[in-house]
């Protein structure tokens, strides 16, 4: 099966790097480590350093450790475009985005009853940070959609919505 190159791109960010610029891996560990089990929590804070490491390591040039740089210190606002830098590296190197593929759908190890959970889908669960893209959700959901397009304005023959 191909690899979606911008869906994984997508998840890495959102799911791994995000994560670590806005928490420290041992936070991340700690409730791990009380949400699921003290295996995944090692496993998964050993999977946070391996994959922030192989992307920091795409980002070669002077120009791309500035945005790397930059996403350390304001990874909201640059997450967008480390993602999509990212999506053009794994593109280009196919061995790396299949590296990559395969940290990020690595199932947890020490889950009692076999969830078939990856850990990239526990670490999102657990560090609140979720790629959802194309996912259907039903029932009560809350959360902050990013780089959402904007609502669209009433036409003239549209009344405004407030009023």
């Amino acid at each position: 099966m191909p690899i979606d190159i911008a869906a994984l791109a997508a998840t890495v960010v959102s799911s791994f790097l995000l994560p670590v610029a806005k928490k420290t891996v041992n936070e991340i560990r700690e409730r791990l480590s009380q949400d699921v089990s003290a295996t995944a929590a090692d496993e998964a804070s050993s999977l946070f350093t391996r994959v922030w490491e192989r992307v920091k390591g795409m980002f070669r040039s002077d120009s791309d450790r500035v945005v790397i740089e930059q996403f350390e210190k304001r990874p909201e606002v640059t997450a967008p475009l480390v993602e999509e830098m990212l999506a053009e590296k794994l593109a280009a190197e196919p061995a790396v985005a299949e590296e990559l593929r395969q940290m990020v759908e690595q199932p947890v190890p020490g889950m009692a009853g076999g969830t078939g959970m990856t850990m990239g889908q526990v670490i999102a669960q657990t560090a609140g940070f979720i790629d959802a893209r194309g996912a259907h959700i039903s029932g009560v959901a809350a959360g902050v959609v990013l780089n959402a397009p904007p609502p669209p304005k009433p036409t003239m023959s549209q009344p405004p919505a407030d009023g």
